[in-house]
């Protein structure tokens, strides 16, 4: 398995996650400066229910595509993914579909309950569930099409210039002339939905072209299609474990942002979001990782090949933390300026960003130890391990939210955060016992401590103003960079196939 490709698989999905991540930023911005804090906090409510009602209709679909495909393509059984593409996308599709129907009929008592201080909350705040309730099918089909079936095939394309880069682009558009130009929340939260139509129906296209490319490259005919008798029942029971950590997963995010509308006011919900917009858009190194490797991992899994399996994990995980790093390095040291960029009284939020940072740089340290899992069929641990780390989070959040706000919520995500790392890092050193070389991480992590943590200390110190100090910021990304570039050969960047000195081929699907 080549690094170099692995590289470039993760760098690839990058890209399409720094669109997203410069377009959330944006968005961010444009909500909080044209409709202030309360009207942040309803806008990222909103979010916040779509959200954790997609993660709960997939329920782990997504992540069962993308192994069973890839499984199936790698062990030349293509006459059996047809019927693996049924199994798994009817019935996320049906259930997100009743749910939707359930939310649009009972659009008022939720609306009652989550939008207190919204402007004519009678008329808005259903307004706002309800399209909500309308866009969900389609995002659960677009979701679950282009994070899971299309990256079982191997590609990410779909999933980077459709989901990640045209819907993205698409939202800001709307809710940039929604926001700022006439103030409507309702029309944002429209803007945030209406894409997901016309992105289910590429990502079916897309889906019914490689999976005909796939059966002419194996010599396969409809008719020759297997309907596998137990392809259901091993289908769910992967994926339901897998459905139901990743919920528990998206609940850590989006959680604190409910509870802190039931619980204060709605400009905390307002600074809250805005700040843990900062902390997700730092995520994107550990996604692009994820994204480049799950397809090879459940490939090496299939062929019980475990060199290739921490080869994987160790190289992405170089990466993240040469990535990562860096944003939360940053994000931890300028969070003050960082937050006033959004208008007044965002800044309070500082000492909030500060902790989850800090916490950030934690999880980032271990890789993507849940890819591992997942790809190598411990769906069930992963379940067991977020279930542990969201029941930290809801308690923490409900004990300290009331008497410290926003930091209280800080302090709880951060502590399930460094929970589900934990515990994912002893399965997979322990249980699985996956060894990789450290290395790399420790000449990688060293830098980025030395540059944006003792460096951007040493900024905050002798410059003062905001827009100073942010602008220090490019000066010190220079000087990482260019303190990266002799460390490449260490990193394992610099080499064409390392795979092939292990004795391996590399995987023939593209990405």
């Amino acid at each position: 398995m080549s690094r170099r490709a692995t590289v470039r698989a993760g760098a690839f999905s990058l890209l399409g996650l720094v669109v997203t991540a410069a377009v959330g930023f944006l968005l961010s911005l444009i909500v909080a400066r044209g409709l202030g804090a309360a009207g942040a906090g309803a806008f990222y409510q909103a979010v916040a229910l779509g959200t954790l009602l997609l993660y709960l209709t997939v329920f782990g679909a997504d992540t069962g595509l993308l192994r069973g495909v890839a499984a199936r393509l790698a062990t030349s059984r293509t006459a059996q993914v047809a019927g693996q593409l049924r199994v798994g996308l009817l019935p996320p599709t049906a259930a997100a579909t009743l749910a939707g129907a359930v939310l649009f009929a009972a659009a008022g008592p939720v609306a009652e309950r989550l939008f207190d201080g919204v402007d004519d909350r009678a008329s808005t705040g259903p307004a706002l569930v309800r399209l909500v309730a309308v866009s969900l099918p389609f995002f659960v089909l677009g979701f679950t099409v282009l994070h899971g079936a299309v990256r079982g095939f191997g590609s990410l394309a779909p999933l980077v210039w459709t989901w990640q880069v045209g819907m993205a682009l698409a939202r800001l558009a709307v809710v940039a002339v929604a926001a700022l130009g006439f103030g409507s929340l309702t029309w944002a939260v429209l803007g945030w939905a209406a894409p997901a139509v016309p992105v289910a129906l590429v990502a079916l296209v897309a889906l019914g072209r490689r999976l005909r490319a796939a059966e002419r490259s194996a010599g396969v005919g409809r008719a020759d299609r297997v309907a596998e008798p137990v392809a259901a029942r091993e289908f769910w029971s992967f994926a339901a474990p897998r459905g139901a950590a990743s919920l528990f997963e998206i609940g850590i995010t989006w959680t604190d942002v409910l509870l802190l509308g039931l619980l204060r006011p709605s400009a905390d919900v307002g600074v809250y979001a805005v700040l843990s917009r900062f902390v997700t858009t730092g995520t994107l190194a550990v996604q692009a990782g994820r994204t480049a490797i799950s397809a090879r991992l459940a490939d090496a899994f299939a062929r019980g090949d475990r060199s290739a399996v921490a080869e994987l994990y160790g190289t992405a995980g170089t990466l993240v933390t040469m990535l990562s790093w860096p944003i939360y390095l940053s994000l931890a040291v300028f969070a003050r300026p960082l937050l006033e960029i959004f208008g007044p009284g965002f800044g309070r939020g500082a000492s909030a960003l500060s902790i989850i940072s800090v916490a950030a740089l934690y999880l980032t340290a271990f890789g993507n130890v849940s890819a591992v899992l997942l790809m190598g069929g411990r769906s069930r641990w992963t379940a067991v391990n977020t279930a542990t780390a969201l029941v930290v989070n809801v308690g923490l959040n409900l004990v300290l939210i009331p008497t410290h706000g926003i930091v209280g919520a800080a302090v709880a995500w951060a502590a399930a955060m460094a929970v589900d790392t934990t515990m994912g890092w002893v399965q997979v050193r322990f249980l699985l016992g996956l060894r990789v070389a450290r290395g790399p991480f420790l000449a990688v992590a060293g830098l980025a401590l030395l540059v944006f943590g003792a460096g951007g200390l040493l900024v905050r110190h002798l410059v003062t103003g905001s827009p100073a100090e942010l602008g220090t910021l490019v000066l010190l990304g220079g000087f990482y960079l260019a303190a990266l570039w002799p460390l490449r050969e260490r990193l394992g960047l610099d080499e064409e196939t390392a795979g092939s000195t292990r004795g391996h081929p590399p995987s023939g699907r593209a990405t």
